[in-house]
């Protein structure tokens, strides 16, 4: 059971970095193209050189936060490959392609005590231990 909720966990948080990584990718033109627009009314004398300054700062920042979350997607999928058994590189990717859901599970607590009671490996030892008396 243990196994099982590791692969899932690592799972999902290889699916929530890679999301993290594609959202922070897809901003990168739009930050190049604010970049190059303030550059150009930098020339027009429109702006001033500290608003250039600040969009090339936040460009850099975006660049160095995808190669932070690019060395999150490979750690995490390795992780991930080490708990289902696969070897570390052999030239594919791993890519989640199912999505979480939303919606709101509902758990009998009751049902799911009594699964619980009745599944218990103690338990099931000690009731054959009764059987076997």
């Amino acid at each position: 059971m243990e196994s099982c909720f590791n692969v899932a966990t690592a799972y999902w948080d290889l699916h929530a970095a890679q999301a993290a990584l594609r959202a922070v990718s897809d901003m990168l033109p739009l930050l190049e193209e604010t970049v190059s627009l303030q550059q150009k009314l930098f020339e027009a004398e429109r702006v001033i050189e500290a608003d250039v300054g600040k969009a090339v700062a936040q460009l850099h920042e975006y660049r160095q936060e995808r190669a932070r979350l690019q060395s999150e997607v490979q750690r995490k999928e390795l992780l991930l490959r080490n708990l289902m058994g696969l070897p570390p590189a052999d030239g594919l990717n791993l890519i989640p392609i199912s999505m979480p859901t939303r919606d709101i599970v509902e758990i009998d607590t009751d049902v799911a005590l009594q699964l619980a009671l009745t599944n218990h490996p103690n338990l099931v030892r000690q009731s054959l231990n009764i059987v076997i008396r």
